[in-house]
């Protein structure tokens, strides 16, 4: 969290600080309106990522959320294997308790927030109540997931311990997911110093130029 707010505030401050020279310009409505603007996005984009609670579970707009969300490019593919790997999490320690896998799918069907993702959790229910077994079930998720990751479940499902196999999917997903994040939250400040000092260099050599302009240089 304090690497996310660092990360963070070190953008906020390069957007507030650099267009400066409007105000000094007296051009005070562009410098707000590149101020809004942005504060405008920040905000639509950290509802699009991280808070779909704000919209009714059952609705249209979940599902044109949900589907926005997973297109994202890059982090789309991220946030899609969290959601799985958290389902995959409750079901795995379903089994290890002893629960049978009938009960178990509809259980952990209840868990994910993206309507798009339950349906297909519960066709994979379907199935397996159909006499599938579990490998064949699931691969309606690959239309989220094509990782390999159900190679893993069929080794595991001929083993006996797809409990296991699931928590063990599920806890890899979830380390490259803290690993991931962790990356891009290092970059930030990096890019925005990189930025800053670019503008900087900009308007001093820029005010050079101008000075010696007029001094005749």
């Amino acid at each position: 969290m304090g690497r996310a707010l660092y990360s963070l505030g070190t953008v906020v401050i390069a957007i507030v600080l650099l267009p400066l020279a409007l105000l000094i310009d007296g051009q005070f409505a562009i410098y707000a309106a590149i101020q809004g603007t942005f504060f405008v996005l920040l905000l639509g984009l950290y509802l699009l990522l991280f808070r779909s609670d704000v919209l009714p579970q059952h609705s249209s707009a979940r599902e044109t959320h949900e589907r926005l969300l997973f297109g994202v490019p890059w982090w789309g593919k991220k946030r899609v294997r969290l959601a799985l790997s958290r389902l995959f999490e409750v079901l795995g320690t379903l089994l290890q308790d002893g629960v049978p896998f009938r009960d178990a799918i509809p259980l952990t069907a209840a868990v994910p927030e993206w309507p798009g993702l339950r349906r297909s959790f519960l066709q994979a229910e379907k199935e397996i109540e159909s006499g599938t077994n579990a490998t064949e079930a699931f691969a309606v998720l690959e239309q989220y997931v094509h990782d390999g990751w159900r190679q893993r479940i069929a080794a595991a499902e001929k083993s006996g311990s797809i409990d296991a196999a699931f928590l063990a999917i599920a806890g890899d997903w979830q380390h490259d997911f803290r690993r991931s994040v962790r990356n891009v939250l290092r970059l930030i400040p990096l890019i925005t110093l990189i930025v800053v000092g670019a503008a900087v260099l900009t308007w001093a050599l820029s005010a050079m130029s101008s000075y010696y302009d007029r001094v005749g240089i």
